[in-house]
């Protein structure tokens, strides 16, 4: 859904966009800035043996009051990116989507790559986190738990205003812990306790990530409104939690 708030004179007006619409560029504006996060990936299951917990998933690209040249009455198309799905016992979670902009005269000027989708446990190791978004290559996921899951990578900042997600932890083997999430408002999240269990997923600009499930418990999905942020992965014989899907606002004067 779009959200059109006025201001008054000398100040910002924005369109808050939850779900893929459009923006019709208002007469006299040049230029608009964007803020933005693509979809988070979902943590993966952990495998039924039980076996080695999920990995986290990863992190959306983002970007923070981005400026873009337009053209007045070019009608833009957004497309704000979904959430990847927590992945089912034995199965891998799903990656989140792009979100990006569009004009018909200035052609396509944003494109924020989502969050990678956390593996599923396997029969003695666990799961590798799922990579972080970004416009080039993400950092790598968490290394699948040999026995325990690697801390996923740290955010790659592209510009000023433009910074890819983290990635997931890994999730740990038979014998081994979780790997720990990156985010961006803290250095690690925790995740499950005990052996065989998730990774914790990777966050975003602006989300914390959900954490990984102990032995038996599923990952936990973002809390509400963390745009972007990766699912933690499921413990061993549960499934991982879901990403949370990404948004956009417009700004022009």
């Amino acid at each position: 859904m779009a959200i059109a708030i006025a201001s008054g004179r000398g100040k910002l007006n924005q369109q808050i966009f939850t779900a893929s619409g459009s923006f019709t560029v208002p007469a006299g504006t040049s230029t608009i800035y964007v803020s933005a996060s693509s979809g988070g990936g979902g943590g993966g299951g952990g495998n039924s043996t039980p076996g080695g917990g999920g990995g986290g998933g990863g992190g959306g690209a983002s970007c923070i009051f981005d400026p873009h040249a337009v053209a007045a009455a070019d009608v833009l198309t957004v497309t704000v990116g979904t959430a990847g799905a927590g992945g089912a016992i034995n199965n891998g979670g799903g990656s989140g989507t792009v979100t990006s902009i569009s004009g018909s005269s200035v052609g396509a000027f944003l494109t924020l790559d989502p969050g990678g989708n956390g593996a599923a446990g396997g029969a003695v190791n666990g799961g590798v986190g799922g990579t972080g978004g970004i416009v080039a290559t993400g950092p790598g996921g968490g290394t699948a738990g040999a026995p325990t899951g690697g801390t996923g990578g740290l955010p790659t900042y592209v510009s000023l205003t433009a910074v890819g997600g983290a990635s997931g932890g890994g999730g740990g083997g038979t014998t081994g812990t979780g790997g720990a999430g990156r985010s961006i408002r803290s250095s690690t999240v925790t995740t499950g306790t005990g052996s065989a269990a998730g990774g914790a997923g990777g966050g975003s600009q602006f989300g914390q990530p959900g954490a990984g499930g102990a032995s038996g418990v599923a990952g936990s999905a973002p809390a509400a409104f963390n745009y972007g942020a990766g699912g933690g992965g499921g413990g061993a014989n549960a499934a991982g939690g879901a990403g949370l899907a990404g948004f956009v606002v417009i700004y022009w004067e």
